[in-house]
């Protein structure tokens, strides 16, 4: 075991010859360091400045991650060490649209009176952060790995902070809400959203490479196309959480949020689906069938939250 003063070597961060800082974690990048000393002091700020500043600080940055996803997904190419392919670009879009659809649900609920609502929000993020880093740690470490540190030190990075200071302000709750859930169609179209959404999570984290065999005609799969569908289906399995306790809401506006979120970043899969199939030079990337299965099955996953979106909150006598 080192003893305190081993550890007292590194307080005098040096950079070698090849730009490396010598850290007790071994040797990092002077950019990477940099990056992650920033992103460590904004996290730190944002944590200790109390749960309101925390929630917008998770807010602001879910936006501006997805609209960079979503707009500027070549930016991420440098994360990766294969040839980025239509796919690829794809599944960085659409977990771009997962990230400002739940940007949007904390927008309309930030001023909810009922605590439920937050502390659903916040597990839900944790336990889909958490998926997300199973993901995010197979691919960067299995023997296989394409990953390059840059991922390592920016999007595992980010995504452990963001799970860590969402269960600190879970595990800071002394009153988790909930209440006694009525029956109502309202509820039995969350019920609904709750299973579907959970099914295709499931499907996407633990099925990948079944699924692009049969949505994509690729003549060779790699590990990021693996790694890609199991980010999108942990987005999906934290939406299912809220989905699946909306049903516990005290206030029926917020229950109708999630569902129109969900309306929202269905039609923004739709469209960005639609718009990439018919680009003439992704077009090749997608098998026949994947079109019947997203404009019938997400669209019929559409139409129930559309219809709960404007149903009753309660059952008429």
């Amino acid at each position: 075991m080192r003893s305190p003063m081993a550890f007292a070597n590194y307080t005098d961060l040096t950079v070698n010859s090849a730009g490396l800082v010598v850290t007790p974690l071994g040797l990092i990048p002077l950019p990477y360091f940099l990056q992650v000393v920033t992103v460590v002091l904004l996290f730190a700020l944002s944590l200790s400045s109390g749960f309101s500043l925390w929630m917008m600080f998770d807010l602001w940055s879910m936006f501006i991650y997805g609209l960079i996803q979503l707009f500027f997904p070549f930016i991420f190419i440098p994360q990766v060490e294969v040839r980025v392919d239509g796919v690829h670009l794809f599944m960085v879009r659409a977990f771009g649209i997962m990230l400002l659809g739940s940007a949007y649900l904390w927008w309309n609920v930030r001023n909810s009176k009922d605590i439920t609502v937050h502390t659903t929000l916040m597990w839900a993020r944790v336990m889909g952060g958490a998926a997300a880093l199973l993901a995010q740690g197979f691919a960067q470490f299995n023997k296989a790995s394409r990953m390059t540190q840059e991922h390592l030190y920016i999007s595992v990075l980010l995504t452990v902070l963001w799970t860590l200071g969402n269960l600190i302000y879970c595990m800071r709750c002394t009153e988790w809400g909930g209440y006694m859930e009525t029956r109502s169609k309202l509820n039995n179209f969350l019920h609904t959203d709750f299973v579907i959404t959970l099914i295709f999570g499931i499907m996407f984290y633990a099925y990948p490479v079944w699924l692009l065999r049969v949505q994509t005609s690729l003549p060779r799969l790699n590990v990021v196309h693996a790694h890609l569908y199991r980010l999108f289906g942990s987005a999906l399995m934290s939406s299912a959480i809220i989905s699946g306790r909306a049903s516990n809401f005290l206030i029926a506006s917020d229950k109708r949020i999630q569902l129109y979120t969900r309306v929202l970043i269905n039609v923004g899969l739709i469209i960005l689906f639609l718009v990439t199939y018919f680009s003439t030079a992704k077009h090749n990337d997608w098998s026949v069938p994947n079109t019947p299965f997203v404009l019938g099955v997400v669209g019929v996953w559409t139409l129930n939250a559309f219809c709960g979106s404007y149903s009753l909150a309660y059952f008429k006598n």
